[in-house]
């Protein structure tokens, strides 16, 4: 609808599995590893969503693919008991065979049986910082001028993200606080230092309220 901004999420057990196969059938040179393939599948899934979105949208709708580069623990138990189904479903005999062939772990998807690899948590997102600051200043060039805090609280947007993320203290508000004796202002408040994660996290708060 007219005024709202999305982001599209997507999964991409079929499409990397498919890859895999399709990597290991050309035996000239080593399979490429599988954060490589889901570096291939999240550019083309993101291709086709913007593809099907840009058939859909008004011309000129700036659509964009972000992806994403994970930090995994290395001694993860994830990686000795393999969980995420990728690729197709095969019957049982034909998934044991290429298990055996291949060094594939195998477990059962409904009454189908697919390959599994290791699913580790996530530990950072190393983009996501520059990805959220990104997303807070397409919202100042947009005319988005109010910013939640990461309490869900409403602030000073445009001169606290482009002062390099400082967002302006409230004035003192409490009964002892006075003017200056001359009249003058009173000295601007110390700004508040609003880290990137904090802002987005308080926007989406405060939009969810």
């Amino acid at each position: 609808a007219p005024g709202n901004e999305i982001v599209i999420a997507h999964g991409n057990g079929p499409q990397v599995g498919l890859l895999a196969l399709q990597a290991a059938a050309y035996h000239e040179v080593a399979p490429y590893p599988l954060d490589v393939l889901g570096a291939q599948t999240e550019a083309m899934i993101g291709y086709v969503i913007e593809q099907e979105l840009g058939n859909l949208l008004p011309v000129g709708q700036p659509l964009a693919t972000l992806l994403t580069m994970i930090e995994v623990d290395r001694d993860d138990p994830a990686f000795d008991h393999p969980t995420k189904p990728i690729g197709p479903v095969y019957d049982r005999e034909t998934a044991q065979r290429l298990a055996a062939a291949h060094g594939w772990s195998i477990a059962p998807d409904g009454d189908r049986f697919r390959r599994v690899v290791a699913s580790p948590a996530p530990r950072r997102i190393f983009e996501i910082e520059e990805m959220q600051a990104y997303v807070i200043q397409r919202l100042v060039e947009r005319g988005v001028l109010r910013q939640f805090d990461k309490n869900g609280k409403v602030q000073d947007l445009l001169n606290g993200i482009q002062g390099g993320g400082q967002a302006p203290a409230p004035a003192p508000t409490s009964p002892g606080a006075t003017a200056p004796a001359d009249g003058s202002a009173p000295p601007p408040a110390e700004p508040q230092q609003i880290k990137p994660e904090d802002a987005v996290k308080g926007l989406l708060k405060g939009l969810l309220k």
